[in-house]
């Protein structure tokens, strides 16, 4: 609605003018401050790892494969390494590059290999924000379009070429000593506040204090179950593994292999943890937990049928060792391929 009435009022008003370098300059600003500051706000996210879903969650570790979202397998696998955030993070910030008209050219052609990439992601493992990134993609063409004969000369036809530099209308000194201060003030806010910001979200989302002590894989060894009524019908799954991944979230893996998510809550003076299911709160576990070693533990007490349930488990504290997907370091050379198939 807005660029209809921006459309209507220049032809309206200045349907006799001719020249539109003035006009294109401030609308290709307001592109490249648009681009700029998304795409820093992304790479941000991307450089502590924040935007993917990391698998050292349990319940990703532990899900199965063909139980993954197209969009969730993407996710996992992105936010597996560290250095490839770090990577493609520092190449998003590379929008800092559109502030300038020197080098708004190298910053577009970097950009456009970037956001291409999010684009197909987007639209081939069903992520929701594809009109966002095909919008980027689409800016991003239009502020390289004065530019694309020359780049096709260079590139193509291997000639020397002279990039073309954006026009720039005369202004008054102090309106642009304004400008530059602007310019240099929401670099410094989205590089600098936006940096702190961002660690302060990871350290809320995923910091150790979002952390139980009861964290951890827990391989269930025996689960017996005392029936109060035995003319119920309702049979509770024998579980297979709990997964305690922060102080309010965990997983019940049964027996059937059905992974059910729980919000939990962890009294560690009392000894007693309760686990509600997510979207059925009626059904829930209220268990009273106990250390017998550094790795047994048990948990006693009554389900949501008043039925008794007894639990053993085995606790494995570090888990990241039991899995290939997180137990590999960075290696410069591989002596061959890690895939067994």
């Amino acid at each position: 609605m807005l660029f209809v009435l921006i459309t209507v009022f220049w032809t309206l008003f200045e349907h006799e003018s001719t020249d539109y370098r003035k006009f294109y300059y401030w609308f290709s600003a307001i592109i490249r401050f648009y681009v700029a500051l998304t795409l820093i706000d992304y790479g941000l996210m991307k450089m502590f790892n924040l935007q993917f879903s990391t698998p050292f969650y349990l319940t990703k570790m532990m899900q199965n494969l063909g139980d993954y979202y197209p969009m969730e397998l993407a996710w996992t696998f992105l936010g597996l390494s560290d250095g490839y955030n770090l990577f493609i993070g520092l190449a998003e910030i590379c929008g800092v590059f559109l502030f300038f008209r020197r080098t708004l050219t190298l910053g577009v052609l970097i950009l456009l290999v970037v956001v291409s990439n999010v684009v197909a992601i987007n639209f081939f493992y069903y992520v929701p924000v594809k009109v966002l990134s095909s919008h980027l993609l689409l800016m991003l063409l239009f502020l390289i379009t004065p530019n694309l004969k020359d780049l096709w000369c260079f590139f193509v036809k291997n000639k020397a070429v002279k990039l073309r530099q954006v026009y720039k209308p005369k202004l008054n000194k102090n309106i642009i000593k304004s400008l530059i201060l602007i310019k240099l003030l929401l670099i410094i806010n989205e590089l600098g506040y936006g940096t702190y910001e961002t660690i302060k979200r990871k350290e809320e989302w995923v910091g150790s204090k979002n952390y139980s002590n009861l964290r951890g894989l827990y391989e269930v060894e025996s689960f017996i179950i005392s029936k109060k009524d035995s003319s119920k019908l309702v049979n509770i799954p024998n579980w297979k593994y709990l997964m305690i991944d922060t102080k309010t979230r965990a997983t019940i893996k049964t027996t059937d292999f059905k992974d059910t998510r729980y919000d939990i809550e962890v009294d560690s003076i009392k000894k007693t943890i309760i686990l509600k299911q997510q979207f059925d709160t009626l059904k829930y576990f209220n268990l009273k937990y106990q250390k017998i070693d550094g790795l047994l533990f048990l948990f006693k007490g009554k389900t949501y049928l008043n039925d008794s349930v007894y639990i053993k488990t085995s606790r494995i504290k570090y888990y990241k060792e039991k899995f290939e997907l997180t137990n590999k370091g960075f290696d410069w050379v591989n002596k061959g391929p890690s895939n067994r198939y």
